[in-house]
């Protein structure tokens, strides 16, 4: 090594060390913001009252702690914190669309829609705060101005989906169905998986009168069992009884419920298969043998099958469950009355009397059953009251009574 070299060496061994470069100041706003990123909300709420306890007026950090507040679900300091930034700086956009979103999580909708009212005053063209201050006009019963604010959301956004079912919402509270049916049919264009919103449509169309066009909703879901009930029941009102049936029986197939078991055989008795809908009606009375409405219906369309005797039992249990049913004993009488059996039939018949009075309907069939057990005097007597109530109100069966009427007069008189 030279001399030369061994002088370089000692004399940067004499020079003084140098220092590390300080660190840089601490910036709490950075770090506050930082840990919002990171989803540490009470560190960051802790380090911007720091902040704030140096500048207590500093309308950006107690923006900052609202939005933390938010984040962190403490609402109601979020609110006193948006509040603050207001206090510091009236009318800031962006404060009074946070504030007020927080007023309507909490229901507070008359005090967001004051806030949302001033804030889609001054930038018109922006969709959030005319979105909000629809929703919260909603909700605080003013549809009609609720239904505005979502058509301009819609103007300014065709896409816009919320504020299309929004829209129809508004008109519908206001009782506009046809209306309200052609935002929401856009809506569900828009998003086609929400399948509620199809069922919300097809009830839609039903109070707006549309029928047909609701079935055609239902249609689509043909396992859903209530949506193939409505269809098959919009379906019977509109008297196309075999496509009602077609549908129901999908529906009862999925889910045999009492409600869709009716409806089918109502559906199919309707379409002039009377067998098939007591066949239903059976099953309906299997699974709800303690219903009264069941038994009658069943009744009913075995007599119209003219299987007497077997409607006859059904007629007597409903009689057992419901003994004031004045139907119930005449449906009764009547059976019996075609089967013959009149010493039953003068039994219930004397049940409707006690609970409809002595109508001419009752005289009349009390003569006709006495007369056919050769019982002249009190059938004569019957027959007598029938023609002193009747008046002209049936006069197939008074020209009838008037005939037996002389024939039993001479019998009785001989």
């Amino acid at each position: 090594m030279t001399p030369a070299i061994l002088m370089l060496l000692a004399a940067l061994a004499q020079q003084p060390k140098a220092h590390a470069p300080a660190e840089p100041p601490r910036d709490p706003m950075a770090e506050a913001m930082k840990d919002l990123d990171a989803g540490q909300t009470q560190q960051a709420i802790a380090t911007l009252k720091e902040v704030l306890a140096q500048n207590p007026d500093n309308y950006a950090v107690w923006f900052n702690l609202g939005v933390a507040y938010g984040m962190a679900g403490e609402e109601g300091e979020a609110v006193t914190s948006f509040r603050k930034v207001l206090a510091l700086e009236p009318k800031l956009y962006e404060a009074e669309l946070n504030l007020a979103q927080v007023l309507l999580r909490q229901k507070k909708y008359a005090e967001a829609a004051e806030l949302l009212t001033q804030a889609s005053e001054q930038k018109p063209q922006e969709i959030r705060p005319q979105l909000m201050l629809g929703k919260a006009l909603l909700a605080t019963g003013k549809p009609a101005e609720a239904e505005a604010r979502f058509k301009a959301v819609t103007t300014l956004d065709a896409k816009q989906a919320e504020a299309f079912l929004l829209l129809s919402r508004s008109l519908a509270a206001q009782q506009h169905w046809a209306e309200a049916a052609a935002p929401l049919a856009t809506y569900t264009e828009l998003t086609p998986a929400d399948t509620a919103a199809q069922m919300e449509l097809a009830q839609t169309l039903e109070m707006a009168k549309k029928p047909a066009e609701a079935a055609a909703i239902y249609r689509r879901f043909p396992k859903d069992p209530a949506a193939m009930e409505r269809a098959g029941l919009l379906e019977l009102d509109a008297g196309n009884a075999k496509q009602s049936v077609e549908e129901l029986e999908l529906a009862v197939q999925a889910s045999p419920t009492p409600a869709l078991r009716y409806a089918l055989a109502t559906a199919l008795m309707r379409s002039g298969q009377i067998e098939e809908a007591a066949e239903a009606a059976a099953a309906l009375v299997a699974q709800q043998p303690g219903e009264f409405g069941t038994r009658m219906f069943y009744g009913r369309l075995l007599r119209d099958q003219r299987q007497y005797a077997p409607a006859a039992e059904q007629f007597a249990t409903a009689t057992k469950m419901k003994p004031d049913s004045l139907e119930a004993w005449n449906e009764l009488t009547s059976m019996l009355v075609l089967l013959k059996n009149y010493p039953a039939a003068l039994e219930t018949i004397e049940k409707s009397r006690q609970l409809g009075g002595e109508t001419p309907a009752y005289y009349w069939y009390r003569a006709i059953m006495l007369d056919a057990q050769h019982q002249n005097r009190p059938a004569l007597e019957s027959y007598q009251r029938f023609l002193e109530m009747s008046h002209d109100k049936s006069p197939d069966e008074e020209f009838k009574a008037r005939q037996r009427v002389r024939i039993l007069t001479r019998i009785v008189n001989r």
